[in-house]
C-alpha cells in the first residue's frame, strides 16, 4: 500500500489540487469584496467575473504545469510558477473586461485585493500540500521504485542522488550492470543482466527505469529501450555530464523534435528584454547618485598624479567580441608593452589614491556609462584582460562559456569573495565555477540579489589590490 499510494490516487491528489485552486481564487474573491464593500452580497458583475475566473485559473495553470508531477521540482521553482501563472490569469481577466467595455462595473481597489489574496492564498496552499508530501514520503507513503541500468560509478552516483532527497519518495528497488566491474561501491542489490529486463519487471514492483549512463555509453540506451518497449514503467535517461561545462542546459524543440540543449545562449526573448530594461534604468539612475562622487574622485586623480581620468582597457564582451572598458586610473602611466600583469600587494604602480579606489571599487564606477553604450551589464561576469583569456582558455575547461553573456560591474564570484588578484589556478577556476553558477541560474531576482549583496559586502575584498 505504501509504495503503491501515489500511483493509485495521483489523479485524485490532481482532482483535490485542482478544486481548491478553483476554491481559492472564488474565496479570494469574496474576501476582497467584504474588505472593499463590507459585505459578501456579490452584484451581478462580480459574480460573473468570479464564476469566470476558476476555468481561466484552471486553462492557465495546466499550461504553466502546475499540476504535473512536482517530484524533482524545487519549491521555489514551484512558487515561481504559481505566481507568474496567477499573474497571467489576472491579465487574461482584465483583457476580457477590456474587451467587454466593463472596466466601469469593478471597483480597481476590489481587483486588486483580489489578486493579493489569491496570490497568497495559492503559494500558501501549495507549500502546505508539499510540505505533507514531503513528510509522508520521508515515512515511506507516497513512494516510487526504481531500477538503475548503468555501470558501477553511475549506479553509485545515482544512489547518492537519490538519499540526498528523501522528499522525492524515491527508492532503488535494484540495479542491472552494463559490464563486468567490481559493483562493490554500490548499495543496491543485483537484481538480473541486460537481457533479463523484461522478466525483472514482471518479477519485481518497479515504477521507474533509470538508464545512467556516460555519452559514450549511449548507445546502450536504444538495447535497453527495445527491452523495455512492451513496459508500462516510466524510463529515464540520467547522463553523466560531468565531463563537459554545461551552460543552460536545457530541452527544446526543433519542428516537434526535441532536442537537449548542451549549451546554449541563457538569456533570450523576454528575459533579454527584461535583462535589458534592468539594465539601463538601474544605471541611469545609479548615475545621478553618484555623479557627485564621480566628480570629486574626477578631480581628486587629476590632482595627485599625471595622466588622464579615464582608463580605457580592452576586453571580451559578450559572444567574444572586443569592448573598451572604462575604469577611474588608479595607476601611474607606464608601458607595459603587450604584457598585462595583474596588480599585487604593495604594487609600485598603483597610486595611493588608486590602492583606496581599487579596494573600494570605487574605480568600476565609470563602466555604468558601459552598460548605458550596451558593452556591459550591471551583473554578469567579471571582463578580464585579453591576455588572461587567451591563456586561460587553454588551462579551464570551457573557460570561455563566461562569454555567452554580457560582462558585469559585479557578479556572483564577486559577492562571494572571489574577486581580486588570481595568483593561483585553483582561484580562477572557483571562480569561473561561480560565473557558470550564475548563468544557469540567472533572474531578475538573483541580479537584484547580487546588487543588494554588493552594496552590503562587495565593495570591499581582501584580494583587491
Amino acid at each position: 500500500m505504501k509504495s503503491g499510494l501515489a500511483r493509485q490516487y495521483s489523479s485524485l491528489l490532481e482532482f483535490i489540487l485542482r478544486s481548491s485552486d478553483v476554491a481559492l481564487i472564488a474565496l479570494s474573491g469574496l474576501l476582497a469584496y467584504y474588505m472593499r464593500f463590507g459585505d459578501f452580497a456579490l452584484s451581478t458583475e462580480y459574480r460573473i467575473a468570479v464564476f469566470i475566473s476558476g476555468p481561466a485559473l484552471l486553462y492557465i495553470f495546466q499550461s504553466f504545469g502546475l499540476y504535473t508531477t512536482w517530484r524533482g521540482l524545487g519549491i521555489f521553482d514551484e512558487v515561481k510558477k504559481a505566481f507568474l501563472a496567477t499573474v497571467a490569469v489576472f491579465v487574461a481577466l482584465s483583457m476580457i473586461t477590456v474587451m467587454l467595455q466593463a472596466t466601469n462595473d469593478y471597483s480597481r481597489i476590489w481587483a486588486g485585493i483580489w489578486f493579493l489574496n489569491t496570490i497568497g492564498s495559492v503559494i500558501v496552499a501549495r507549500f502546505i500540500l508539499r510540505t505533507i508530501l514531503h513528510e509522508m514520503r520521508r515515512r515511506g507513503f507516497n513512494t516510487r521504485t526504481v531500477l538503475v541500468v548503468g555501470s558501477a560509478d553511475q549506479i553509485a552516483r545515482a544512489e547518492r542522488i537519490v538519499a540526498k532527497a528523501p522528499q522525492l519518495g524515491l527508492n532503488i528497488t535494484g540495479h542491472v550492470p552494463i559490464d563486468c566491474l567490481s559493483y562493490s561501491e554500490v548499495q543496491s542489490d543485483k537484481l538480473g543482466e541486460v537481457g533479463q529486463m523484461e522478466s525483472i519487471l514482471e518479477n519485481h514492483y518497479i515504477d521507474q527505469v533509470w538508464l545512467v549512463t556516460t555519452f559514450e555509453q549511449s548507445a546502450l540506451a536504444h538495447v535497453i529501450l527495445q527491452k523495455l518497449k512492451q513496459s508500462p514503467v516510466a524510463i529515464r535517461w540520467l547522463p553523466d555530464f560531468l565531463d563537459f561545462q554545461l551552460l543552460n542546459h536545457s530541452i527544446s524543440q526543433v519542428d516537434g523534435h526535441p532536442m537537449l540543449n548542451l549549451s546554449d545562449t541563457p538569456i533570450q526573448g523576454i528575459s533579454r528584454v527584461s535583462k535589458w530594461i534592468e539594465d539601463k534604468v538601474l544605471a541611469l539612475a545609479i548615475l545621478i547618485i553618484i555623479a557627485p562622487v564621480m566628480l570629486v574622485i574626477a578631480a581628486a586623480i587629476k590632482l595627485t598624479s599625471k595622466g588622464p581620468v579615464l582608463f580605457k582597457q580592452e576586453r571580451h564582451g559578450e559572444k567574444g567580441d572586443i569592448i573598451q572598458v572604462y575604469k577611474f586610473r588608479s595607476m601611474y602611466v607606464h608601458d607595459e608593452g603587450t604584457a598585462v600583469t595583474q596588480a599585487k600587494k604593495g604594487d609600485a604602480r598603483i597610486t595611493p589614491l588608486g590602492a583606496f579606489m581599487r579596494k573600494t571599487s570605487l574605480d568600476e564606477l565609470p563602466q555604468f556609462f558601459n552598460v548605458l553604450k550596451g558593452d556591459m551589464s550591471i551583473v554578469g561576469p567579471r571582463p578580464h584582460a585579453l591576455v588572461h583569456n587567451h591563456h586561460y582558455k587553454t588551462t579551464i575547461d570551457s573557460y570561455m562559456r563566461r562569454h555567452g553573456v554580457k560582462p558585469g560591474i559585479t557578479g556572483w564570484a564577486q559577492v562571494n569573495g572571489l574577486r581580486g588578484e588570481t595568483d593561483t589556478l585553483d582561484k580562477m577556476e572557483r571562480r569561473v565555477d561561480a560565473d557558470m553558477y550564475y548563468i544557469n541560474n540567472w533572474s531578475v531576482w538573483l541580479d537584484l540579489k547580487i546588487i543588494m549583496l554588493t552594496v552590503v559586502r562587495g565593495f570591499t575584498g581582501g584580494n583587491a589590490y
